[in-house]
């Protein structure tokens, strides 16, 4: 079973060249997971089309990790997507298969954006609100996803994922936005997806 660890940071500056990591917790108001048809794109867009963010009536919170290598073609992503109710208050739980959230995870490679890697919505689990306010929101999770291969490699998906972090994600406006964090954008192209915008091509 794959499992991902806690963490609770913000981006940090690193050579993308190099052997390191940055992930970003951040959250959105007044706004959505694209809709349900982001299940429905052609394969290579799969692991990110339910990624990005349109306007809306909830609350969305998006983390998401790169690993940089020396060698590039190792370099990964990785990505989770929340959707909470506008008005979720410290001390709500909700079930993260449930009809009241929304939640989708996805990691694979960068340089092979869109042709490996595994994505998933939650089968079980469950979202926690620590706390929430003008500096962000806080909240614990602990969920099942169960894994699915963009080109349907044998195996490379079989094992479910399980998440369980807790996260602090500070406020993004949805016009700071880009490819990378969830810009909505038919045309993004899956590279520039997997990659923060300062590790992606001119």
């Amino acid at each position: 079973m794959k499992r991902l660890h806690a963490f609770s940071r913000g981006a940090f500056l690193f050579a993308c060249g190099a052997d390191a990591e940055a992930a970003r917790a951040f959250v959105v108001e007044d706004a959505a997971m694209h809709d349900l048809a982001c299940l429905t794109v052609e394969p290579r867009q799969r692991l990110f089309a339910c990624h990005q963010i349109v306007t809306g009536n909830n609350r969305v919170i998006g983390v998401r990790r790169f690993r940089s290598s020396w060698w590039t073609d190792r370099s990964t992503f990785s990505k989770l997507t929340v959707q909470l109710p506008a008005d979720a208050k410290a001390g709500d739980r909700f079930a993260a298969a449930g009809d009241r959230v929304r939640m989708f995870h996805s990691s694979g490679s960068s340089a092979f954006a869109g042709k490996t890697g595994c994505y998933g919505v939650p089968v079980a689990g469950q979202i926690t609100v620590i706390s929430t306010g003008d500096s962000g929101i806080e909240i614990q999770i602990d969920a099942s996803f169960r894994s699915t291969s963009p080109l349907e490699w044998r195996d490379e998906c079989d094992a479910p994922t399980q998440l369980s972090e807790r996260l602090k994600a500070s406020p993004l406006q949805m016009q700071d936005l880009d490819a990378w964090t969830g810009a909505h954008d038919p045309d993004a192209s899956p590279f520039d997806q997997a990659h923060p915008a300062s590790c992606s091509r001119d």
